[in-house]
């Protein structure tokens, strides 16, 4: 029987059926070319970095949806259209772009219309590749590491690395500017909008920067943890009481507290010291920077007296009863003030007190705690980094400019933060801050019953 239907001849095929066959096998043919030459181009693209590979393909996907917008829109593809469902009409295609990092990527739309030919309808996927945002945090990263606003557009094609022959279109440099504007804003606003509700702060520095003749105040506080934390910038002169004032009382709106205590460490500025106690009232204990004292007063003697003058101070600083230590100063100012250096005596007698605040907290003086609490050096080496990343800026134009670069610097220095001192050194000195804001409640109920007292007799 296999035998009989093996020797029996094949049917036959009308010609239109034989036709469409061969019309079908042709195409799949095709296809599987067409398919096998795309894995080619895809493997070229991936050999050439994963990166130009994902564009090209992202925007091959963002061509082929857009498609299938125009499709949906005009109730199928070219040419089978389904009257029912066909809501507009193609119009053609218009070269677009779209964001991709700090470029514009060109991309060739359809154009829909509706079937009156009044207006253009959107796409959906197209608009919604246009909501994309400019990688503000790149064009910030390249500012800030030196690359002028004029030559960004290599930087960008470096960092977006497309693949060759891929239509791009570069921002313009008045648009970098604007757009570094509104990273760098941004930036200042999260520095100046951070709170500290439910913190403790042990220590908070105080200092200003001098900018192209604008002054920038910045605090920085050392919490109980050991960590530090920028906690805001303002513009105006460190010697401007009522300015530092307002600073302050931003800092307490925004949560920072003296209610345990809290020592407040200034380069030396009268209007800041007077701004602290009025702010915080006694419950906040001010370190007078013992380098800028100790510079006001070198300054103002002859070079040959000052390496002597220098190893004394620093030798009756060290001392570990402060009471000492402080007689021991005061006869020094006098020796300098019969000596014919008045003026080095004046400065060195003008807010010394101030300078052994940290001795009467009775923390060791061996501990690196103390040491770094005696000079504002812990701010100002986060100003070196902004005199290292706006050196080449020439053109401060105005405040709010040297604002947002001093804001984008000790946001970027914070970053390099290390832990202030060992757990017990912190420990010691809140403790020691707390029992300072205990007796001065105490001193506070006492002045208060006294007074009652009074008025009632």
């Amino acid at each position: 029987m296999d035998e009989h239907y093996a020797d029996a001849p094949a049917p036959s095929l009308p010609a239109a059926a034989v036709s469409r066959q061969v019309q079908r096998a042709a195409e799949r043919k095709a296809r599987k070319e067409a398919a096998r030459l795309t894995r080619e181009q895809l493997r070229a693209e991936v050999e050439q970095g994963m990166q130009g590979f994902c564009l090209t393909m992202g925007l091959s996907t963002l061509s082929a949806m857009m498609e299938e917008d125009a499709d949906l829109l005009c109730g199928g593809p070219k040419g089978k259209h389904l009257g029912a469902a066909r809501q507009a009409k193609r119009h053609g295609y218009e070269t677009g772009s779209i964001p991709l990092g700090c470029i514009r990527v060109e991309v060739q739309r359809p154009r829909v219309r509706t079937l009156d030919n009044r207006r253009e309808l959107p796409l959906p996927t197209y608009l919604a590749a246009q909501h994309g945002e400019v990688d503000f945090a790149a064009i910030k990263a390249a500012c800030v590491a030196g690359v002028s606003q004029r030559e960004f557009a290599p930087v960008a094609r470096a960092l977006v690395h497309p693949p060759p022959d891929t239509p791009l279109r570069d921002l313009s440099k008045s648009a970098v500017g604007q757009h570094f504007i509104r990273a760098t804003q941004g930036q200042l606003e999260i520095l100046n909008g951070r709170r500290f509700d439910g913190q403790r702060v042990l220590a908070l520095y105080l200092d200003g920067l001098e900018v192209a003749g604008h002054r920038v105040l910045a605090a920085l506080g050392v919490l109980a943890s050991g960590e530090k934390q920028i906690l805001g910038v303002r513009e105006g002169s460190s010697e401007n009481g009522p300015l530092c004032r307002a600073f302050l009382e931003d800092l307490v709106a925004r949560g920072l507290s003296a209610e345990k205590g809290l020592l407040v460490v200034l380069d030396g500025g009268k209007g800041m010291a007077s701004a602290v106690r009025a702010v915080f009232g006694p419950r906040a204990l001010v370190q007078r920077c013992r380098v800028h004292k100790k510079r006001n007063v070198l300054e103002k003697l002859p070079s040959q007296a000052r390496d002597q003058v220098s190893r004394r101070l620093s030798e009756l600083w060290a001392l570990p009863s402060p009471a000492n230590s402080r007689r021991s100063l005061e006869s020094l100012a006098r020796e300098l003030t019969l000596a014919g250096q008045k003026e080095a005596g004046a400065s060195l007698r003008e807010g010394l007190p101030e300078t052994l605040t940290i001795q009467h907290l009775g923390l060791p003086s061996e501990g690196t705690l103390i040491q770094s609490l005696v000079t504002t050096n812990a701010l100002e080496s986060v100003f070196s980094v902004h005199e290292q990343i706006a050196h080449r800026v020439k053109n401060w134009q105005h405040g709010d400019m040297v604002l947002r670069w001093v804001a984008v610097a000790l946001l970027k220095a914070e970053k390099s933060f290390k832990v202030m001192a060992t757990a017990a050194e912190l420990e010691q000195l809140a403790t020691a801050l707390e029992r300072h804001a205990n007796r001065v409640r105490i001193a506070s109920k006492e002045t208060s019953s006294a007074l009652h007292a009074l008025q009632v007799a």
